[in-house]
């Protein structure tokens, strides 16, 4: 990790990038939603532990005045660069507030790999901002998204893979509906629940 966080990276490329490069002997990837940006977590940062065996292999959310850093054990996090540069460019990556409720405020995102770590950063705006936000959303492909809440003491996981869609007829309407699977875990005092599929479905049609 000292190798990825103590390193400046300057680059004047604008716009969506990847970048992959060699230091101390070992293979890092870099992609930066702007401009060359690279997350740095200080020494005043607030981490959040957790054990890694969980269907994300979330390890840690580290709040550090304007951003928040989630690191993944490389081996079991579900997504990768690619996937994060996809979603920044069509904007569906975003952050949420802890009870996973949208929130768009202007950020960067930051995907950096250090050996068998992943570092997804999220950058707000300024303090005031970064506050408002207790998680975040990730949709790999139009099929398939992640997202979780924390707070000090908890996060929420969720893994959602849509399997069908169709069309209902409600109340005279004919509607939109998706349904699947939704992984998910809780942290809280200290261990991880048991991984349950709770289901997912979902429809744009009238309330009865």
């Amino acid at each position: 990790m000292k190798s990825l966080f103590k390193r400046l990276i300057s680059l004047s490329f604008a716009g969506l990038m990847i970048i992959s490069c060699t230091a101390c002997g070992s293979s890092e990837n870099y992609y930066a939603s702007r401009s060359g940006l690279h997350a740095d977590i200080s020494g005043d940062a607030h981490w959040m532990k957790y054990d890694s065996d969980n269907i994300w292999g979330i390890e840690a959310t580290v709040v550090d005045y304007n951003q928040i850093t989630y690191i993944f054990d490389a081996e079991k996090c579900l997504f990768n660069d690619k996937e994060v540069e996809d979603a920044f460019s069509k904007g569906m990556i975003y952050g949420c507030d802890s009870h996973g409720g949208k929130r768009k405020e202007s950020y960067d995102v930051v995907y950096e790999q250090d050996d068998n770590k992943i570092y997804l950063t999220f950058v707000y705006g300024n303090e005031t901002e970064r506050s408002k936000v207790g998680g975040f959303w990730l949709h790999m492909s139009d099929d398939e998204y992640i997202r979780c809440g924390f707070t000090d003491e908890t996060i929420y996981i969720d893994h959602i893979t849509i399997l069908s869609r169709g069309t209902g007829e409600r109340l005279g309407m004919t509607y939109e509906m998706e349904s699947g699977e939704d992984w998910t875990q809780l942290w809280k005092d200290g261990r991880w629940s048991e991984k349950r599929n709770r289901g997912y479905y979902c429809d744009d049609g009238p309330v009865e």
